[in-house]
């Protein structure tokens, strides 16, 4: 496989971007960190600090730091994208430098090339005994398919999470895409591509996902957004955004399409020092290599639906599954997460038997046209964006959205021309999305 000059000429103008903005960056960091440092020094010999000064020195630092890190969040998943290009001397620099100290991203970058093309390995077995899973005392997590659990002596606390064989799918062929899906996670670093790495999973079809040293008190987005929970700034919502967006484009890098991209399947883990907490995606119910056969298995559930593209929609969708549907998920979740309310709530009653309904953001009845007609729904979501968004998230994040519901209209200048995007392993759709959505939420500032 050839790199595409499309990918190649991103590469460069982010590479650009990043050195000449790093060189700066670095020069600035280490000018604050000596004059900081002088502070202190003088502290010593002065029976008063120049608060002031300081202050402003720690706020240019802080700022100089915020800016690397967004310009390494923009230029990691076009890197990572590159490494899907079967180029030798790429994979014999990486297995040279993997093993070095303290390169910690040549180490991920190898991983993620070992996962995309298990002939470099010797690959180990990522079943797990059935007896490894009835060890495990799971705990729903609230609003998510998913449950956490953790064996009864203790022990790194898992996420599991069961998927089921469709009727009219092949179980080889199913089996065959839980395990190479199961094998590739397995290499995922989760602050890198937003994703839990896989421990394995039994032959019941349960994914055994680690949760990250130092997290714990998983919740699901939906439930914050039902619950309509404020304890966050803006600036956190759009972290959310970008990890969110992140972790879809890296499952494309890895080689999948996920079909269930919606609150419920988003996991938030929350650090000990008590912030927000980190976007993770699951719920990999439907799971699919993005060069397989797709079975255009569906359903009819209105809270499913609303976020699936209007050709996916129903119990036999109209079109075969591709990248682009997982972006137009993508776009209706952005939409809920700038209004920090769910379209799905919940009728009052015990937990376990709560009759779904549309909530009043949704602004669909239950036995409105518009909900069960797959063209009017997104229209709705395209003029709720345009007008609900820009005062609540600015006019460039409502663009994103507007983008991500519209990447498979004809019309659209940056996804809708599926001509170009017929490469098998998905580089240009990916190099397109980095583009027009990672690159645009990493670089909006509050």
């Amino acid at each position: 496989m050839a790199v595409h000059f499309t990918h190649l000429a991103l590469v460069v103008m982010v590479m650009d971007l990043c050195f000449n903005r790093d060189a700066a960056d670095e020069a600035e960091i280490k000018a604050e960190v000596k004059k900081t440092l002088q502070m202190f020094e003088d502290a010593g010999n002065t029976s008063r600090v120049k608060r002031g000064k300081y202050a402003r020195s720690e706020e240019r630092l802080n700022k100089a730091i915020d800016d690397l890190e967004t310009w390494q969040g923009i230029f990691d998943p076009s890197w990572y994208l590159i490494i899907k290009a079967a180029i030798p001397q790429m994979d014999e620099e990486l297995v040279r430098h993997s093993r070095s100290p303290g390169q910690k991203a040549i180490s991920t970058t190898h991983s993620l090339k070992l996962a995309l093309n298990p002939k470099l390995q010797n690959v180990p077995s990522i079943w797990l005994p059935e007896e490894g899973i009835l060890d495990l005392t799971p705990v729903d997590i609230p609003s998510s398919p998913a449950r956490a659990a953790q064996r009864s002596n203790g022990g790194r606390e898992l996420v599991l999470k069961s998927i089921h064989c469709p009727n009219n799918v092949s179980i080889t062929a199913f089996t065959k895409n839980v395990r190479e899906l199961a094998r590739k996670l397995s290499h995922a670093d989760p602050f890198t591509f937003g994703l839990l790495s896989c421990k394995g999973h039994p032959s019941a079809f349960t994914f055994a996902f680690r949760m990250p040293d130092g997290y714990s008190n998983p919740k699901s987005l939906r439930s914050l957004l039902v619950e309509r929970d404020l304890d966050h700034s803006l600036s956190d919502r759009f972290v959310i955004a970008s990890q969110l967006a992140k972790s879809v484009g890296y499952i494309h890098t890895f080689g999948f399409v996920h079909k269930n991209v919606r609150p419920d399947n988003i996991l938030m883990l929350k650090p000990k020092d008590g912030s927000v907490g980190h976007a993770y995606l699951v719920g990999f119910e439907h799971v699919r290599a993005a060069e397989g056969v797709t079975a255009r298995a569906g359903d009819t559930a209105w809270e499913r639906n609303i976020y699936r593209h209007p050709c996916r929609q129903g119990e036999t969708p109209m079109e075969d599954y591709v990248m682009q549907h997982d972006i137009y998920s993508l776009g209706v979740c952005l939409l809920e997460l700038g209004l920090w309310e769910s379209f799905v709530d919940y009728a009052p009653g015990k937990s376990s038997s709560r009759t779904l309904r549309p909530s009043s953001a949704l602004e669909l009845s239950l036995g409105s046209r518009e909900l069960h007609d797959p063209s009017l729904v997104k229209e709705h979501f395209r003029a709720l964006a345009r007008r609900a968004l820009p005062r609540r998230m600015g006019s460039k994040y409502a663009s994103v959205v507007e983008t991500c519901l519209t990447c498979l209209d004809p019309d659209n200048a940056d996804f809708g021309d599926e001509s170009e995007f017929e490469d098998v392993d998905g580089i240009l759709v990916g190099v397109r999305y980095i583009e027009k959505i990672l690159m645009q939420l990493n670089t909006i500032s509050v």
